[in-house]
């Protein structure tokens, strides 16, 4: 049985994206804002993980890996929702705050073109 290699991309190009999702637990409503940016970005992953377009010299195949960005708001989720939870100490809390501000609002995309 012959198999098919997949071939190499021809080039790869990293985007950054800048994310500033401007939340915060004083905000009303965060838990359901955020939760429903989780499931578009949801759909989008897979809405737009391919595009293709033809031209005189052929096909191109551009596949898109937005991964990174769910990663990045789930992320930013769980802390909040720590910050929120009136069970963990003042102290905990500033070191959650802390973490937030460190934590890079730079995701990398990688784009493949074929």
């Amino acid at each position: 049985m012959e198999t098919k290699e997949t071939p190499s991309p021809s080039t790869v190009i990293e985007l950054i994206l800048l994310m500033e999702t401007g939340r915060s637990v004083s905000d009303d409503h965060w838990e359901e804002i955020d939760t429903a940016h989780i499931a578009i970005w949801e759909k989008a992953k897979k809405l737009f993980r391919v595009y293709e377009y033809k031209d005189d010299t052929g096909t191109t195949r551009i596949e898109f890996d937005w991964a990174p960005v769910l990663v990045r708001l789930r992320q930013h989720f769980r802390i909040m929702t720590l910050l929120f939870d009136p069970t963990i100490e003042n102290s905990t809390k500033m070191a959650l705050r802390f973490r937030k501000r460190l934590t890079s609002h730079r995701v990398a995309v990688r784009a493949c073109v074929w």
